[in-house]
């Protein structure tokens, strides 16, 4: 694998949504409102059946390894096993995921996803070495592959975009150790999830009809729909007063994560980090600063619109927290969980 991708899942479960003063612990939860992680795997002992499998037969991919030029049908052979192991190995990583946002102080759940991680390093780490290998193929050989064989074919934008990166492709060696530090670049990432949705706790807030409820990450949002502006501003103000107090503890977590990315930027020969981002998905330096001179050439048309916004709630200042009530009186619109998934 050239890269390790930061992989998020928008948790739409941890915290019960409803008007309740307090929030739900997560098995409290009303069945029907959650989410069914059994369509991946019946339960946890059938994902530890095969965590156990595919981590004895993540070495076989070594197998491969210095013989991808032999053959189109060897290198089709290790192309298909990848894929298959790497299929699985995602799918184990989802469900621990989803399983440990399912409530972040679950301990079982949090190491489960550990674990996941861990796999995923591994699963790199035997990986590593393909890309600089399948580059190294001479193009006259790789056009014969091509030609030659079906499913080389039907790769052959994968394998294109392997050649793409070949200028920042490092040697087989240093690829192994750049995949096995992963887990570790990945790091403040983790951290700061952990934080953020297990460690934070938030204050109480008065809602529209005077009664205290629980600030959470889910009722924020709603509470800054209010049409109470008190109940948006106690909202906001309350909301980040928590982060203020680990305002040391975030920098250090971005310091970190910045620096991983200039690390790898500088280990790869990319001119910045900005650039070794942009190149991840191919696109030009060129784009970036043309999306910015836009987005501020436009600026104006946004300023217009806040201004519009305070006169049509006849605010004298608009703040933060007022830029997502709507502008229509009497129009709400609200789906319970079950009437999404519908």
């Amino acid at each position: 694998m050239f890269e390790r991708k930061n992989y998020c899942f928008t948790d739409f479960n941890t915290k019960h949504q409803g008007q309740s003063k307090s929030v739900k612990p997560r098995s409290e939860v009303a069945l029907e409102e959650t989410w069914d992680l059994t369509t991946i795997y019946s339960d946890d002992t059938e994902w530890e059946e095969e965590f156990n499998k595919i981590t004895t037969e993540i070495p076989s991919l070594r197998e491969y390894q210095n013989k991808l030029h032999n053959s189109s049908e060897v290198l089709s052979e290790y192309l298909q096993l990848e894929e298959r192991i790497g299929q699985r190995v995602f799918r184990l990583f989802v469900y621990a995921h989803l399983k440990r946002d399912e409530d972040t102080t679950n301990t079982i759940y949090s190491g489960m996803y550990l674990r996941a991680l861990q796999l995923l390093t591994l699963f790199e780490t035997a990986t590593s070495w393909s890309g600089s290998e399948i580059a190294a193929i001479p193009e006259g050989k790789m056009v014969i592959f091509l030609s030659e064989n079906t499913d080389i074919a039907d790769r052959r934008h994968y394998l294109e975009n392997i050649l793409r990166k070949k200028p920042h492709q490092l040697s087989a060696t240093e690829e192994q150790l750049l995949a096995g530090a992963g887990e570790i670049f990945n790091n403040p990432s983790v951290s700061f999830s952990m934080l953020n949705d297990a460690d934070l706790k938030f204050p109480h807030i008065k809602n529209e009809d005077g009664e205290e409820v629980e600030l959470t990450h889910g009722r924020y949002g709603k509470f800054l729909e209010s049409r109470d502006r008190r109940v948006r501003r106690e909202a906001f103000h309350k909301f980040y007063q928590v982060y203020s107090q680990f305002a040391n503890t975030c920098a250090s977590l971005l310091s970190g994560h910045v620096n991983v990315h200039n690390f790898v930027a500088e280990v790869r020969k990319f001119p910045s980090a900005r650039a070794a981002a942009l190149f991840s998905d191919a696109i030009s330096e060129d784009v970036y600063e043309n999306l910015l001179a836009t987005v501020n050439k436009h600026l104006p048309l946004l300023h217009r619109y806040v201004s519009l916004r305070k006169k049509v709630l006849g605010l004298d200042e608009l703040h933060s927290y007022d830029l997502y009530v709507s502008l229509i009186e009497g129009v709400e619109v609200k789906y319970r969980f079950t009437e999404a998934k519908d």
